[in-house]
């Protein structure tokens, strides 16, 4: 029943590493750096956090073989050989669009025409799961396209790219699309239920797996032997730290350091550790360049306890950022503050957004690569301006969570993640309110 299957996909696929390359290393953004994974890796990345998810339920789960995958990466069967959920894999930098996403979807529906056994349903489940992993997210046409299933999956909407698919493989030849194109939109329709997942979400699971996020990251604090006559220029404040357990500092020997950048002495530390700090930091996340940083700005919106300013201030409640560059297409964002600050600051963008992993630290900034540049959120002399893109619906969904989350605490989930992905439907036109109060009082008029 599973001869689609690769049958030399081990239940354990082989270490990430196994190619030379060490694993990339965690560096506490609301994304993990997947863009240094291959295609087969993220592949098995996403196999094995499948494996741990429905493995259990004596399903089982099966990486198809590559170069033929017919539209599904990853395969999850029930026990009796049905067809549960299929996973398609794209760790793109760039976002995934809406012409490839069509593309996608078709090719599997394409399959699943000329093969019903392709998509053999389990009949205990209503449809079968189509998740899209894409670490680099979608575009907003993409993300419609999902979100709105399946009012835009028509035989006629989708002639041009389905032309395009019938063209491109041998196995769709005999196709007529304005004969065929009825029958496998709607019995497509019927048996799959899309969805998607971005770098955000996809981070989250991999964290909530220790074994999976070890075998692919690198997330323990490291120090190079090199840098501890450094370490030792902080180390009254941090050696208590440390005998509390709060910091983990690990020495290892001086090779060249297998992440594209390095961090400088950088220790963890509660709220009260960095209490007597006056040179503390905040390294918020990583992204691609183009990134607006949407989340800290709502978070900033939403917690006027803060004060950003354009250049550096130790004084209380005041921040200024800077942006460091990560690698060819990423930037990392930090935050200069004094300790109490700094700790308040990493404190409440972790409430309120639950998926991120600030890392706050006292002594010398991070050093990435270039001297940064300052980075301004928001203009303060014109509010309005600062709220979403009414057509911005990952920014309308971070002011919605944040604002969630900021006015009741006991929010269950992470709305923005939920909000993203389509699970939960949202008003997003109440992200133009101009307070949190509005905000979700406009959420609770329209459930």
């Amino acid at each position: 029943m599973f001869a689609r299957a690769n049958k030399n996909d081990a239940s354990e696929p082989r270490s990430p590493a196994s190619n030379g390359k060490p694993p990339p290393s965690d560096t506490g953004g609301d994304s993990l750096p997947f863009s240094h994974l291959d295609a087969e890796r993220f592949e098995n990345l996403v196999h094995q956090l499948k494996s741990a998810e429905f493995v259990a339920n004596g399903h089982k789960v099966r990486r198809t073989q590559g170069g033929g995958d017919r539209g599904m990466d990853v395969v999850v069967y029930s026990a009796s050989g049905k067809v549960v959920q299929v996973v398609q894999c794209k760790n793109y930098k760039e976002r995934f669009d809406a012409t490839a996403l069509r593309k996608e979807l078709l090719k599997l529906a394409l399959n699943s025409y000329c093969d019903a056994s392709i998509l053999d349903m389990d009949p205990v489940v209503r449809t079968i799961s189509y998740e899209l992993w894409c670490p680099g997210g979608l575009t907003d046409p993409a993300a419609s396209f999902i979100n709105t299933w399946p009012k835009d999956w028509t035989a006629a909407g989708l002639a041009k790219d389905a032309a395009n698919v019938i063209k491109s493989y041998s196995r769709f030849k005999d196709i007529d699309w304005n004969t065929a194109g009825e029958k496998v939109v709607s019995e497509f329709k019927a048996r799959v239920r899309p969805s998607y997942f971005e770098g955000a979400e996809i981070s989250r699971r991999v964290r909530g797996n220790l074994p999976v996020y070890e075998n692919f990251f690198q997330g323990k604090v490291v120090v190079p032997r090199d840098d501890l006559i450094t370490v030792a220029k902080y180390a009254v404040g941090a050696f208590l730290l440390l005998m509390t357990g709060v910091v983990a500092v690990v020495v290892r020997s001086n090779r060249p350091d297998p992440a594209p950048l390095r961090e400088a002495p950088s220790f963890q530390s509660s709220r009260s550790g960095l209490s007597q700090c006056k040179d503390a930091h905040v390294v918020v996340g990583t992204a691609r360049r183009d990134w607006s940083w949407a989340w800290m700005r709502q978070v900033l919106l939403a917690s006027p306890e803060f004060r950003v300013l354009p250049k550096t201030s130790r004084a209380p409640g005041e921040l200024f950022f800077k942006v460091y560059d990560y690698d060819s297409g990423h930037d990392v964002l930090v935050a200069q503050c004094d300790g109490d600050t700094c700790a308040e600051l990493a404190a409440t963008y972790k409430k309120l957004v639950p998926s991120a992993t600030p890392q706050s630290g006292c002594g010398p900034n991070p050093t990435y690569q270039g001297n940064g540049r300052g980075f301004s959120f928001f203009d303060p002399s014109d509010p309005e301006s600062n709220l979403p893109d009414p057509h911005d619906r990952i920014e309308s969904c971070a002011r919605l969570s944040v604002c969630l989350l900021k006015v009741d605490p006991s929010t269950q989930g992470d709305p923005g993640i939920e909000c993203q992905s389509g699970k939960r439907k949202f008003d997003l036109s109440c992200a133009q309110r101009k307070t949190c109060s509005e905000v979700v009082d406009c959420l609770r008029e329209r459930p």
